[in-house]
Order: C-alpha cells, then sequence, then structure tokens
C-alpha cells in the first residue's frame, strides 16, 4: 500500500497526466432586489461557495409574442456598485440576466424565472430562480428576496481530479474520502451493492498530504481508484489513513484564545502568532507548556518556514529593516564629530499617488503613476511590464513596473534623492479580485538610492479608470547634512578647521564677533572669529 500511495501523490500533483477534469458546482444561493421594481434597483446574492457584490438595474426589455410577454431585465455594474462575482468557479466583474413570461396585462411571472450570469471573458451559467418575499417599507420602497437553484458552472476546478472508483463485492458499503485537514467529506458514495463503477472528485492539494478513507458495510468489499488506465490506491473493507503531519487544532484553538478567542484551527492560528511575533519556532515554555508552536500546528508550519533574511537590525538607523533576522554591517546611522551631529537621517513625508489608466480600463495609452509629498514628487513613470506568481494559499501576487519613456520621465525631486528613478507596485489578491494585505511601492534607481512603503488606495473612477491613494513616508536609507545656521556649511564643517589645528602651535591675536567687536567671552549661538598670527581665519559656530 505504501508504494501506491506514493504513486498517487505523485499522480496528483501532476495533473497534466490524465486529461479529466472536474467541473465546478456553483452551489444554490438566495438574492435580495433592493428598490424592487422602483427607479434604481440594485440586486445582490449569495450562496455557499460564490457571493455576487451588488448590481445596479441597466435595462428592461419587453417583446410580445401574442398576449405573452417575454421580459428581459439586465444589471450589471456601474460607479456606485461593482456587480463582482467572487467565488469557488469564478471571481470577476459580472451582469446578470433575468428572463421571466407574462400574460396580457399582470406583471406576475408565469412559469420559470431563468436567471443568468455572464462574464465579458466567457464565463456563463444560467440556473432557475423563483421569488420568496416581497416586502415594502414605510417609505412604498419594496425589497423582494428569493433563491437560485445551483448547478453546473461549465468552469474547471482545478483543485479536483477526476478519478474512477471500481468496486466489488459490495453489500451496502459506503466509501468515504475525508479531507483530515479540514474535517470536510470531499467525496463520498453510499449504499454500494455487488459490483460497479462510479466516479468522484478528488481534492488534489492537501487529501495527497492527509485524508482517510473510511469503508463501511460488508465485509467482501474491495476497492480500487483509477486515473485513467493507471491504478493509484486499492484496499479491501479496511479503512485507509495517511498524514505526513498532523494539526492539533484544538490546542491551537486554546492558545490563540489567550489573545483572540475568534480563531479557528491552526489554519487561522498560525498567521495570526506570526502577526504579534510569535512565529512556528517559538518555546512555548514561556506560556507554561512544552513544545513548540510547529509541534502543535505541523501542517500549516510547514507553509510557514522561516527563512533567514539579512539586513540592518539596529532600529536606529536610516535603513532599519523589521524584517531582517540577521545583521549584514549596512545600517546607515548619523555620525557624530566631537559632540557635534554632523548629518540625519533623510525622512520622506507622507504623500499621494495617482494611477491613470489603471490596467488599460480606459484605453490604450499606457498607464502612468505620479505622487507627490510635502517635500518631495515623482513625475509621471509609465507603465513597463508585470508579473504575477500564485501564492500556495491560492492567492496572487502581482509585481507591476513603471519607470520612463518617450513621454514620462519618471524624476524624482526631493531633499533626499533628485533623479531618475524605477518604481515597482507590488499587491497580492484573492479569486483576482479581493486585494489582501499591504500594498508595497518601491522607489530605486541602478545605484544606491532606494526607499520602500506601503500605500493604500483611497478611490477608482470607473469612467477614466483612475486610481487615487496614499503613500506612508518613511526614512529614506540615507543621511542629509545638517545645517544649523543655513549658511551652506555643514555643523562638523563649520568647526573643521579648527580640530585640524588641535597640535599645531599657532598664536592667536584676537576674538572677534561678525560685527568686528572683540570678544571676551562666549556669545551665545552668534558665530565668532578667531584670528591667528600667520593670517589664519577660522569661523565658529556654538551651539548650546
Amino acid at each position: 500500500m505504501k508504494t501506491l500511495f506514493t504513486f498517487f501523490i505523485i499522480l496528483l500533483s501532476s495533473s497534466a497526466l490524465f486529461a479529466q477534469d472536474c467541473e465546478c458546482i456553483l452551489s444554490s444561493g438566495d438574492w435580495t432586489n433592493t428598490d424592487f421594481m422602483g427607479q434604481n434597483p440594485t440586486l445582490s446574492a449569495v450562496g455557499e461557495n460564490w457571493e455576487l457584490s451588488s448590481s445596479v438595474w441597466l435595462s428592461t426589455e419587453l417583446n410580445q409574442v401574442s398576449d405573452t410577454t417575454i421580459n428581459t431585465i439586465l444589471y450589471g455594474p456601474d460607479q456606485n456598485n461593482s456587480s463582482i462575482l467572487m467565488g469557488d468557479c469564478y471571481s470577476g466583474v459580472v451582469n446578470i440576466s433575468i428572463n421571466y413570461l407574462t400574460i396580457g396585462v399582470s406583471t406576475e411571472p408565469v412559469g420559470d424565472i431563468e436567471f443568468s450570469i455572464y462574464s465579458d471573458d466567457g464565463f456563463s451559467v444560467t440556473s432557475v430562480s423563483v421569488i420568496e418575499s416581497i416586502d415594502v417599507d414605510s417609505e412604498g420602497i419594496m425589497t423582494a428576496t428569493g433563491n437560485i437553484v445551483g448547478g453546473p458552472s461549465g468552469q474547471v476546478d482545478e483543485d479536483y481530479t477526476l478519478l474512477n472508483l471500481f468496486y466489488e463485492n459490495a453489500m451496502g458499503n459506503s466509501f468515504t474520502v475525508l479531507n483530515n485537514t479540514t474535517g470536510e467529506i470531499e467525496t463520498e458514495f453510499s449504499d454500494l451493492n455487488g459490483d460497479g463503477t462510479l466516479e468522484g472528485c478528488f481534492l488534489t492539494d492537501s487529501q495527497n498530504d492527509c485524508f482517510t478513507i473510511s469503508i463501511d458495510g460488508g465485509s467482501d468489499f474491495t476497492w480500487s481508484l483509477w486515473a485513467g488506465d493507471i491504478l493509484l490506491l486499492e484496499g479491501d473493507d479496511s479503512d485507509f489513513e495517511t498524514c505526513d503531519c498532523v494539526d492539533d487544532d484544538d490546542t491551537a484553538n486554546s492558545l490563540a484564545a489567550m489573545w483572540n478567542p475568534d480563531i479557528n484551527g491552526c489554519v487561522e492560528a498560525v498567521p495570526y502568532f506570526i502577526s504579534v511575533g510569535y512565529p512556528c519556532d517559538t518555546d512555548l515554555s514561556v506560556l507554561g507548556m512544552t513544545g513548540t508552536i510547529a509541534d502543535i500546528c505541523e501542517c500549516t508550519c510547514e507553509d510557514y518556514e522561516v527563512e533567514e533574511v539579512f539586513g540592518c537590525t539596529n532600529e536606529t538607523a536610516c535603513n532599519y529593516d523589521e524584517t531582517a533576522t540577521e545583521d549584514d554591517g549596512s545600517c546607515v546611522t548619523p555620525n557624530i564629530e566631537n559632540g557635534i551631529q554632523c548629518d540625519e537621517c533623510c525622512v520622506y513625508t507622507s504623500g499621494t499617488w495617482s494611477h491613470i489608466n489603471a490596467f488599460y480600463l480606459a484605453g490604450t495609452d499606457t498607464p502612468t503613476i505620479s505622487a507627490e509629498g510635502d517635500s518631495w514628487s515623482l513625475s509621471s513613470a509609465a507603465f513597463l511590464y508585470s508579473e504575477e506568481v500564485e501564492n500556495t494559499d491560492g492567492s496572487i501576487t502581482t509585481t507591476s513596473w513603471f519607470g520612463s519613456d518617450s513621454s514620462n520621465e519618471s524624476f524624482l525631486v526631493s531633499d533626499c534623492f533628485t533623479g531618475e528613478v524605477t518604481l515597482v507596485l507590488i499587491f497580492k489578491t484573492l479569486n483576482d479580485v479581493e486585494i489582501v494585505g499591504d500594498i508595497v511601492i518601491k522607489m530605486f534607481n541602478d545605484q544606491d538610492m532606494y526607499f520602500e512603503t506601503i500605500t493604500s488606495v483611497d478611490s477608482f473612477d470607473l469612467n477614466t479608470a483612475t486610481m487615487t491613494g496614499s503613500i506612508m513616508g518613511g526614512n529614506a536609507g540615507n543621511l542629509i547634512m545638517l545645517d544649523s545656521d543655513g549658511d551652506g556649511v555643514g555643523d562638523c564643517d563649520e568647526t573643521t578647521s579648527i580640530i585640524e589645528t588641535v597640535g599645531i602651535q599657532k598664536e592667536l591675536i584676537t576674538v572677534i564677533n561678525i560685527m568686528g567687536q572683540i570678544v571676551t567671552k562666549e556669545t551665545g549661538d552668534l558665530p565668532v572669529l578667531y584670528l591667528y598670527e600667520d593670517g589664519t581665519v577660522v569661523k565658529q559656530y556654538k551651539v548650546k
């Protein structure tokens, strides 16, 4: 059995070896129509594995055939209603078409109400819907609710693979595949008798790590799982279980409850622990327990293995990296000479940014980004290219590059740096729509200029595809000279000539102020001039 199981893992990890895929099933759901039959109706809906955000009424078409009217009502997006379908089968902007028949002057639907959801890129599913209730509020606004019958979506579910179950000598047997990681039943056949063949969809990612095949019923039952002509697993009436790792969700919940009682299982607990400073290798003896978090959540922690990150770990440095685990000697800290601070960390103030023609939604012109703060500005930077990487949690990390072209300078002007820069925008999306986590923005050149911070999206104009947001300020990572008196000479350079004469015998003639008056004692913050017999004049500026 072990050899077959190893082969099973290899096959399920390489779905290209067999052509049969599983069709994603859109679950049944419920819809709500606000301002039903009014001036501005909106429609939203939700099912177990999908959700439709608010969609606004676009048009109504009536086609008369004898005394029967074919009603076609269209819903879709506008500036205030995104009309986004998010789910296992599809995620993106959709339109909704509702079709039904009426007789004579009656507005009451006759027969089934056809409910279709479709997109511009080919997604389309048609189902049947019924109206369950219509409520009228005190202002006369009607709200209608109903349900939608689920069914095949026409989309391939890439997480599942279609396998064939062959069985013999069944006497009321059941065959159940349980996902040990989630505790959910992935595939289940019941009341099997005699010999037969069945098809089932099997989860290709988590089942190959940790699953149980449970058999109930007659003792002569035998079975085998096949991918096309390839045997994956076979067995009898005995249960079969394998798990390369174990997540103790109950213990994880108890541990997390010290801070957050809403945590459910290791899948939620591990990223939460990491976010509050307790990575998987945390020694739990500090909490009166034994072992580490990884001992409790073995499977989940495998997805959060921490690698050494080299960088500056000095929190007072201009280029401090909070993600660094090992100091690489790159820290940039202000210089102090003879008790005088010579420079300080240059800081970019918080600012705003504007993204024109985002994602080419408003036309074929090159998308651009510009930004500015109180002490800096970035001229228009042109979109160059983007890269997408799929993460283990199913999310997509997108990295978009912006820089100069024939029409856009991508020029940064600031106290910290002035010159041409490249800009990179990094963000993560779930279901191709929802942005999760921080949006990271980086500015750098081909030498030593580098600045990284986070940004947010504050608004998005669908008509012009203009996106705006704010940028968090922070250390630029480099030093700028301190010049307290604003004379163009650094504070440390003001005293350089005096320091250089230490050890050299020179006779001081007198000390005068800038008015030419002889000075016999310190004069607070005013600069003074030291006159020596060799003709040397040294200006000194004393700061209290």
